[in-house]
């Protein structure tokens, strides 16, 4: 059987020492860093998490769990506002390019990922997957990850990743650009933790970044945050979305 690796990802048997210690010490770094993360979030997103529950315990007990339109109004006025999306200009998998401006009109999730990551990135992705297929008959809804390792993930190899798991480029947007502009829609815009500290011993990148999922709606208003690692959060922000993508915004 394979050690544990950095944040909990079982590693290959293969895996030597040096490499073992290298992503021993990323998992401390990472641990450390998502713990800077909570206290920068944590108002927000507890709130958040509290007034979804009372949102959907509201809904159980009204309507036996049934969906309206009523359920999704209380959703909705349930969701703190929680400040605008940052403006940013990235380009996608299809070297097309994807502005903040995109946002708006459609429900937006968003994550952060990178290729190359050997850890959590591949949990990460398979979850916002599950995600994207529960979604799969609701619209308008977009999906965008973002790389945190846009040196390496240009729109070509972003477009190769794509592939691998079956993302339409219609709906799931991968996307690259300035790094500074990334790290600056991550940290300054999002809330959300991003650290670069060199190489790991197998050269991937030494980078720390959250996994959350980020709930945008239709006006561009930041919703909610969503520990993916939670199945519970995970659940909240599929009928999060379903809500916010079923009721238009005042004026449309």
């Amino acid at each position: 059987m394979g050690g544990e690796g950095s944040h909990g990802v079982a590693m290959a048997p293969g895996v030597g020492l040096r490499q073992r210690a290298a992503l021993s010490t990323h998992r401390l770094r990472y641990i450390e860093a998502m713990t800077r993360n909570r206290v920068m979030t944590r108002n927000l997103y507890w709130r958040t998490a509290f007034v979804a529950t009372l949102a959907v315990a509201t809904t159980i007990v009204g309507s036996g769990g049934c969906g309206s339109k009523d359920d999704d109004g209380k959703r909705i006025r349930a969701l703190e506002f929680l400040g605008q999306a940052p403006s940013f200009s990235l380009i996608d998998q299809t070297a097309t390019r994807f502005t903040t401006a995109d946002l708006l009109g459609k429900v937006t999730i968003i994550n952060f990922i990178f290729t190359r990551c050997p850890t959590v990135c591949p949990i990460f992705t398979r979850r916002f997957q599950r995600i994207i297929h529960s979604l799969d008959n609701v619209k308008p809804i977009q999906f965008v990850s973002i790389s945190v390792d846009p040196e390496h993930d240009t729109s070509t190899v972003l477009a190769d990743y794509a592939n691998e798991h079956n993302a339409d480029p219609a709906r799931w947007k991968f996307l690259t650009g300035d790094p500074e502009a990334i790290r600056l829609t991550a940290e300054k815009g999002l809330k959300l933790v991003l650290e670069r500290s060199g190489t790991l011993a197998d050269g991937t990148p030494d980078i720390v970044h959250a996994t959350h999922f980020v709930l945008i709606d239709k006006q561009g208003n930041i919703r909610g945050y969503y520990d993916s690692g939670e199945k519970a959060r995970r659940e909240a922000l599929i009928l999060d979305a379903k809500a916010l993508a079923r009721i238009n915004p005042p004026g449309s």
